[in-house]
């Protein structure tokens, strides 16, 4: 129990993710296609592009804030919360330039090639640091038996 009690704030960051990649799943992708976000020929109208920006910049402020405030106490499942902050900032860094028009999906498109390397290194680099998780409380566990 005091594992998890050491590690609560992997599993809240974790947890608010997972639920900042649903809610720009369900709710801004598909406000942004229904409303020609995605259109490369048009610039949206400006009404649109209001409700959109309310939508999408408080998400993105907050959850930058609550990366940063939170990111040094990741400890453990850094595998899994690595990637997904990598992956939520990536994704709400080019939804939040869409207000300028669908054309900036290429520069999306361009960048994809190091947004998987990147991705692959962030995993490598979480596993690594889980692994020494491991070993430091199973020899914790070990010198306390």
């Amino acid at each position: 129990m005091r594992i998890l009690h050491v590690h609560k704030f992997n599993i809240i960051v974790l947890l608010v993710s997972m639920l900042v990649l649903l809610y720009v799943t369900y709710t801004i992708v598909p406000y942004a296609d229904n409303n020609g976000f995605f259109n490369e020929n048009e610039i949206p109208r400006n009404k649109e592009v209001f409700k959109y920006a309310i939508l999408c910049y408080p998400l993105l402020i907050s959850y930058i804030v609550f990366v940063i405030q939170f990111f040094r106490k990741i400890t453990f499942l850094m595998s899994l919360n690595y990637p997904i902050i990598f992956v939520n900032l990536y994704i709400g860094l080019f939804l939040g330039l869409l207000v300028m028009g669908g054309a900036i999906l290429w520069l999306m498109v361009f960048a994809f090639i190091f947004a998987l390397v990147a991705l692959f290194i962030l995993f490598v680099y979480g596993l690594y640091k889980d692994y020494k998780c491991i070993k430091k409380y199973r020899d914790e566990l070990n010198r306390y038996n």
